[in-house]
Formats: C-alpha cells, sequence, structure tokens
C-alpha cells in the first residue's frame, strides 16, 4: 500500500503592503522620462498612477479616480515649479502632497503646500518609504471626534491622549525649523513647546514664531522640567501664554489647552478661511500704531475685483479657495519684502489689511499684484482662461462679462490719520479709484503707483477722487 504523502496547505503570498485598497497616485513631471521612472516606483505602492506632464491635465483627471476605499488617499508627486492645484479644489484639498526637489528650499516648499520634500537623485527605498509614512501620518491625523477640527504641534508624548480624548489633530515637529514651516503650512490653533530642543531652543523658537508675520497667532504654551521663576518669565517675554512643569496631569493640561484656545477665539475673531486675525485684531493694531505715531507705518486695504461672479460661476468651494488663496499669497509676500514688524489681517470675505513700512510697502504690493494675477488663472478653467473672461448673470439676471479675477490695493500712511475711522474714509477713497481701473492695481495715499496698463512703464497718472 503506497505510503499516503502528508499535504500542507498552500500559504497566502505575504499581502503588499502600499498606500490603500482603491489608492490612486498621480505624478505631475514636465519631464516625460523622469514621470515614468516616479510612476514605476509607485505601481509597487497603488492599484492606479496616473501621469500629468501640465496642470490643466492634472487639474482634469483627479476627480476621475478619486479614492473609495476607507483610508485610501491619493499621493500628488510634483517638480517644486509645478502649480499647488489639489489644494484648491475643495475634492482635493487633503490630497498628500509630496515633492520631489531640493532639500535645502524644504521650508518654502511645505509652506506652498508640499507635505514633505524629497532630495534628487531619487533613492527607490527611500521614496516607497517616504510615500507610505507620509500615508500613514494622514490617517491617524484624522479627528477622533466628528467636527471638531481644532489642530496642534505637539512634541510630547502625550500626543496619544489628546487624539484619543478630546479629538485634536496633532502634528509633530522635532525643531525649531520644522515647527516654523509647519506653522506656515497647517496654520494650527495651539503650540506646545519644549525649552530643550535640537539647536535652537524652544524660547527663540516662540520668538521666530511671533517674529514671522506669515505664522499664525495661535497661542504658545510651554511644557518643561524647568520651575525657576527666571525660565517661567523668559518663556513669557518670548511669547509664550502659557507655561506648565512636566510632570504634569493631562486632564489639567487638556483644560488648559481648551480655555487658551476659548480665549484666541474671542480675543481675534480669527478667519476659519485663512486662520489670520480678524476685524477687532486689525482695529486695535492700527490704534495701537495711530497712539504712538507710527510715521513709517503704512496700512493697505486690499479687495478681490470681480470674485462674485466668479463664485456665481464655479461655485462656493472654488471661491472659497481663492479667498484662502489670497491669504498665502499676502502672507509669502509680507514675508519675503517686508519686515518683522509687519501684520497681516483678514476683515471678512475678501477684505484684507496688512501694515507694512514706507520703504517697503511698493515692493510688498507690487509683489502682491504680480504674484496674484500669476496664481489667480490657475483656478479658472482652460477655456475661460484663454480668453480672459466668464460669461455669467449680473444684477436682475443680466448676462454680463467678466475678466479675470485681479485685486484692488489701497495704501494709507497712517500718520495721515488722526483715527481708525478716518483712515477706514481714506481707504475706502483709494479702493475705489483703484477698482475704476481695469487689472490689478496698487494706489498709495491717493497716487496710482501700479495699474494692468501701465505696470513695468513707471508710475502712472495720479488717479482722480
Amino acid at each position: 500500500m503506497p505510503e499516503k504523502l502528508a499535504t500542507t496547505p498552500l500559504e497566502a503570498p505575504p499581502r503588499r503592503r502600499g498606500l490603500g485598497e482603491g489608492s490612486c497616485a498621480l505624478v505631475a513631471d514636465d519631464d516625460p522620462r523622469r514621470a515614468l521612472l516616479l510612476k514605476g516606483l509607485l505601481m509597487s505602492l497603488s492599484d492606479h498612477v496616473l501621469v500629468a506632464h501640465d496642470v490643466d491635465t492634472r487639474a482634469r483627471d483627479q476627480p476621475r479616480r478619486a479614492p473609495r476605499a476607507r483610508g485610501g488617499r491619493r499621493r500628488d508627486v510634483r517638480r517644486p515649479g509645478a502649480a499647488r492645484d489639489p489644494r484648491a479644489r475643495s475634492d482635493t484639498r487633503k490630497t498628500a502632497v509630496m515633492v520631489v526637489g531640493d532639500a535645502d528650499r524644504r521650508a518654502d516648499l511645505v509652506a506652498a503646500g508640499a507635505d514633505d520634500v524629497i532630495e534628487c537623485p531619487i533613492q527607490p527605498a527611500v521614496f516607497r518609504e517616504a510615500c507610505l509614512r507620509l500615508v500613514e501620518s494622514g490617517r491617524r491625523e484624522n479627528p477622533a471626534r466628528a467636527g471638531d477640527r481644532r489642530r496642534l504641534l505637539d512634541p510630547l508624548e502625550s500626543a496619544a491622549r489628546f487624539r484619543a480624548t478630546d479629538g485634536y489633530q496633532v502634528r509633530d515637529a522635532g525643531s525649531a525649523t520644522s515647527a516654523l514651516a509647519e506653522d506656515r503650512r497647517f496654520r494650527p490653533d495651539m503650540i506646545l513647546l519644549d525649552v530643550l530642543m535640537p539647536g535652537i531652543d524652544g524660547y527663540r523658537c516662540a520668538e521666530m514664531l511671533r517674529a514671522d508675520p506669515a505664522a499664525g497667532m495661535a497661542p504658545i504654551m510651554f511644557l518643561s522640567a524647568r520651575a525657576d521663576t527666571a525660565d517661567k518669565v523668559r518663556a513669557f517675554r518670548s511669547g509664550a501664554e502659557d507655561y506648565m512643569v512636566k510632570p504634569f496631569d493631562a486632564d489639567e493640561l487638556l483644560a488648559r489647552v481648551g480655555k487658551a484656545l476659548d480665549r484666541q477665539a474671542r480675543e481675534l475673531g480669527a478667519s476659519p478661511t485663512t486662520q489670520l486675525p480678524g476685524a477687532d485684531a486689525i482695529q486695535g493694531e492700527i490704534e495701537r500704531r495711530l497712539a504712538i505715531v507710527d510715521t513709517d507705518a503704512v496700512a493697505c486695504y486690499l479687495d478681490l475685483d470681480n470674485l462674485k461672479a466668479f463664485n456665481d460661476y464655479y461655485g462656493y468651494a472654488k471661491a472659497n479657495a481663492v479667498i484662502r488663496q489670497t491669504g498665502d499669497v499676502i502672507r509669502h509676500v509680507v514675508t519675503r519684502s517686508g519686515s518683522p514688524r509687519d501684520f497681516i489681517g483678514h476683515i471678512a470675505g475678501d477684505d484684507f489689511v496688512f501694515i507694512t513700512s514706507l520703504d517697503k510697502v511698493d515692493e510688498v504690493c507690487r509683489g502682491i499684484c504680480d504674484r496674484f494675477d500669476h496664481l489667480i488663472r490657475l483656478y479658472y478653467d482652460p477655456v475661460d482662461r484663454a480668453r480672459g473672461y466668464i460669461d455669467t448673470k449680473y444684477r436682475f439676471g443680466v448676462q454680463r462679462r467678466f475678466p479675470i479675477m485681479s485685486v484692488s490695493i489701497a495704501a494709507v500712511s497712517i500718520a495721515r490719520a488722526r483715527s481708525y475711522a478716518a483712515l477706514a474714509e481714506l481707504a475706502a477713497v483709494g479702493k475705489r479709484a483703484a477698482k475704476d481701473i481695469p487689472g490689478s492695481t496698487y494706489v498709495r495715499d491717493g497716487q496710482t503707483l501700479l495699474a494692468a496698463a501701465t505696470a513695468g512703464d513707471g508710475p502712472a497718472p495720479a488717479a482722480t477722487g
């Protein structure tokens, strides 16, 4: 009788470690050979990999393969020159973005919208691990309680407690440089700092955050083992609103964070769209400068032209993205060309105010106009962009042609006014003059210094009125 052979069931092949079921990766690169290389690396991680060589193709293809499985996220792998299109769309606002580029520009790239930056030349194993790590990080950041969108930068071991107990979204930063980049990128509502950090300590980090006009106005709380009064005083002088000594009680920490967030919301009335200080904070800053007779300060009032028509034509979500982008444009230019004393605020809707110095105001305002004009065209469909206008209904249902959106800036030297109301009246006159000129226009103290028709040809004649 033949011997019975022992059999064992075949082992199931190991489950592929990837971006998740139903995931879709998008490679946006104007170099076809490089795009093909990135696609090959991503095919081992994602169910679908799309390739786009220009902005319009990417914007058109992204919605077609949106991930359907829970936790599935698209991966947008971009070169540094690619436009920030995913963040401008309501359906792709949470798309994770990795930029393949120069690591020395990491802070700028993160501020522009990247979640991570990987340096060339690409190491395949490092690239794959970076993609997986980024997706896993995004999945962990989903709030535990629906509707609670508060965010924290938390370098502490208690981050899990924040996530699980009170629904906070938590991001970790291991250094002062990373904290500054994360603050510019994600606009947290609260920042927790330790005194002892690699390189730059917590005190200097707080000073950097408070001095950066592009950073948010989030309250800063120090958590440190140092209990000396001198350390606490230094923390408060660096910009902190609170200080807790380790070891601390987690419930007390949560209570203090909640109290600080409530107080911040009342004091600033910050815009939920841009996370910039609101109307009350703007008035307070202007009145403070009026009180000290700040002769070097210039208040600039910025308004968008044709936003309502854009909203009616493309919808609220896209119009809201334009407002958010405008706030980012102001932050970027003021940070690059302004000074540490500058201030940025968002009154409401499409009305912004920023304060800069007399010697910087022209460069800042021209830079905002130039950057806005460059980016705003990406928010229009290719056909509308090519013809330079949209056709939509105006008041009383009348069809009208509206050109590509532009900005009108009215700058007023604070020394010209005796009160906040008087300054606002002068700004209103300047805005009316700016809006009477087609295209992005900059008017300072009644003189038109930049208009679309005269840009590059020197100052235009003074505006009337």
